[in-house]
């Protein structure tokens, strides 16, 4: 997997205007690896149409940037065809037929080793959370926290009949991290509750 290299934003942000990739200043202290993924995961929640696959057909009818009250942001696994079909069965890896096979079998492998990964709300908020703990400093990390609540209560579930969320123990995190740390920042003021 490629990292993405902060000189290389103008030209991402050339190619998909919609996503907001700006991380403000980080500071210098701050290792330049971590700072760069910590963007990415900024710009994933403040994007909730980002998803790590290619959707056939017609997809997300919105823009990346617009966040779907009915749930249709960032991504559950299993990755299907449609979250809302009833269906649980993973997409299948397209038989690309101009790759080689080693290709194709080097897909499907990685594809599997996604598939073994938490959803969303959990990847991308324990990311956050073990960040801010380990940045307090950094001026966007009330930001996302404050993201990572929302994501709680917006991403894509799967209801089990329990009135929580599997996402409940990350959001609830990330809102106590806000509030203990950042109680007096308009993210903070904004985030009443978490979910």
């Amino acid at each position: 997997m490629s990292r993405l290299d902060l000189h290389s934003l103008p030209e991402l942000r050339a190619q998909i205007p919609q996503v907001r990739f700006d991380a403000g200043v980080v500071p210098e202290k701050i290792p330049r690896q971590k700072a760069e993924d910590h963007i990415v995961d900024l710009a994933i929640l403040r994007n909730p149409g980002i998803r790590p696959y290619l959707e056939t057909g017609i997809s997300r009818v919105a823009s990346y940037s617009y966040f779907d009250e009915l749930r249709n942001n960032w991504w559950c696994k299993p990755w299907s065809q449609s979250q809302y079909s009833g269906e649980a069965k993973p997409m299948p890896v397209p038989n690309v037929g101009f790759l080689p096979a080693d290709a194709l079998s080097r897909a499907d492998s990685e594809y599997q080793q996604l598939q073994q990964l938490p959803d969303s709300v959990i990847v991308i908020g324990q990311r956050v959370l073990d960040y801010a703990k380990a940045h307090p400093e950094d001026s966007n990390i009330p930001e996302a926290l404050a993201l990572v609540v929302r994501a709680g209560h917006y991403a894509c579930q799967r209801y089990s009949g329990s009135d929580k969320s599997e996402y409940t123990p990350v959001s609830k995190a990330a809102f106590e991290l806000l509030h203990r740390r950042y109680p007096k920042s308009p993210w903070a003021l904004k985030t009443r509750y978490y979910y």
